[in-house]
């Protein structure tokens, strides 16, 4: 973990978070922050999860993108809705840095390293 100061809610559903395939991670982080609800802008950590799904599960690009089929996921969702503001930037902050610190291949981890920049965005996120 990143932070010190997590609620117990954070980190339970991080416990959840931590028990989900890679694949499922970055699914559920980017549909987390493609609704976005702490008024930030992820634009640049979406497209990095989406191009790292892509080469997860290169059949990706032509799937229909149907949230409601990964149960597990809404499940986690759900709970993270029920989180005040400080919660979710908290959350947010700790599932992209289990992300960053996963151990994905080398070609993933390098993307990762390289354009999730884990360290400045919980500076802005805390400061928001």
């Amino acid at each position: 973990m990143l932070l010190e100061n997590n609620s117990k809610k954070v980190n339970t559903l991080l416990e959840q978070f931590n028990i989900l395939t890679n694949i499922e991670k970055i699914r559920l982080s980017k549909e987390v922050l493609e609704n976005n609800h702490i008024n930030y802008n992820f634009k640049d950590e979406i497209d990095i999860l989406n191009h790292v799904l892509e080469l997860l599960d290169p059949k990706e690009k032509k799937k229909i993108k149907n949230f409601g089929n990964y149960k597990k996921l809404i499940f986690i969702e759900s709970k993270y809705y029920e989180f005040d503001k400080t919660d979710k930037r908290h959350y947010i902050i700790e599932i992209l840095f289990n992300i960053y610190e996963e151990d994905f291949d080398n070609n993933i981890n390098t993307i990762i390293n390289k354009h999730l920049d884990i360290y400045n965005l919980t500076y802005k996120l805390l400061g928001v």
